[in-house]
C-alpha cells in the first residue's frame, strides 16, 4: 500500500521587522485581534528608538511577528501573533524567546502585557512563559470594554523561581 505523501513545510527565517513587512504583517494583525492596530501604527513604531518588531519567514512570507518597546529596564510586550495557517508549530514560541533573550541582553528586568480575559490560549501561552497576574485593568478594551488581564515576569528567572 502506498504512503500518502509528506507536506513539506518550508523552513522557518526570523529577522529584524523592516518597514516593506508592514503590510504582511497588518494583514496576520487583522486576522488575530479584534480590534487591530493599523497599518500606520506598525509603521510608526518602527521609526521610535525604544520600540522593537521581528518577523518570522516562510520562504520570504511573513508568518508571525513580535513588537514590544523597551523603557528603562521595563518590557512592555505589545504585540505577538502568527497566521492561522502557520499557528501551533512553535513560531510564536520561538518569537517570545527571541524576543526574551534579546531584552536580557538589553539588561531589562521585567516585561509586562494586557491579555483580553476571553482569550484563554493566549493566557496559556503566556503562562508556559512564567508570565504571571499582576492586575486585572477594567474595560481596558475601548472598543468592547473587555477587562484586561495585566502579566508580568522578570526577564531573567532563576531556578528557584525568583
Amino acid at each position: 500500500m502506498a504512503q500518502p505523501a509528506q507536506q513539506q513545510c518550508p523552513a522557518i527565517t526570523y529577522r529584524k521587522m523592516s518597514f516593506k513587512d508592514i503590510r504582511a504583517v497588518h494583514e496576520i494583525e487583522g486576522e488575530s485581534f479584534p480590534s487591530p492596530w493599523r497599518a500606520r501604527t506598525f509603521f510608526a513604531r518602527l521609526l521610535l528608538p525604544d520600540h522593537y518588531g521581528y518577523v518570522a519567514a516562510a520562504d520570504d512570507r511573513v508568518v508571525g511577528y513580535v513588537v514590544y518597546r523597551v523603557h528603562m529596564r521595563t518590557v512592555h510586550l505589545q504585540k505577538i501573533a502568527v497566521t492561522k495557517a502557520y499557528r501551533r508549530r512553535g513560531i510564536a514560541t520561538h518569537l517570545m524567546q527571541m524576543m526574551l533573550d534579546l531584552v536580557a541582553a538589553q539588561k531589562a528586568d521585567t516585561i509586562y502585557l494586557q491579555v483580553r480575559m476571553s482569550n484563554v490560549d493566549a493566557q496559556e501561552f503566556y503562562k508556559r512563559f512564567r508570565f504571571q497576574l499582576d492586575h486585572i485593568e477594567k474595560h481596558y478594551y475601548r472598543a468592547c470594554g473587555e477587562d484586561a488581564q495585566i502579566l508580568m515576569r522578570n526577564v531573567v528567572i532563576r531556578d528557584d523561581g525568583a
